[in-house]
């Protein structure tokens, strides 16, 4: 898998390489573990839970995930950072959810 994906406010975030999640700027911040068919984030450096994918490209947070963690990971090397994508239009924030991080953040 190799997508760009935007938050579901629309902000442009960056782009998922294989089972890692790159910001916009080529670092490597999360990482993608399947459960239950649902494609969740874990971030690199602490493992806790930042959110999922939906929609195909989307991020989003569950509120009743927060409290997930995995095992760290080992940070891959930066990649080169890519021009930010156009930002897309919000979507309706779903119940039970909140916005995903922006990369700036993490």
């Amino acid at each position: 898998m190799n997508a760009w994906v935007w938050t579901w406010g629309g902000t442009s975030f960056g782009f998922l390489d294989g089972d890692a999640l790159f910001t916009h700027d080529g670092r490597h911040v999360g990482f993608l573990d399947l459960d239950g068919g649902h494609l969740l984030i874990f971030a690199v450096a602490d493992g806790r839970y930042l959110g999922e994918v939906k929609d195909g490209d989307r991020l989003i947070t569950k509120h009743s995930r927060l409290n997930r963690r995995r095992s760290r990971r080992a940070r891959r090397t930066n990649r080169m950072a890519r021009m930010r994508r156009m930002n897309r239009m919000p979507r309706m924030m779903r119940i039970g959810y909140e916005e995903f991080p922006a990369p700036e953040h993490l």
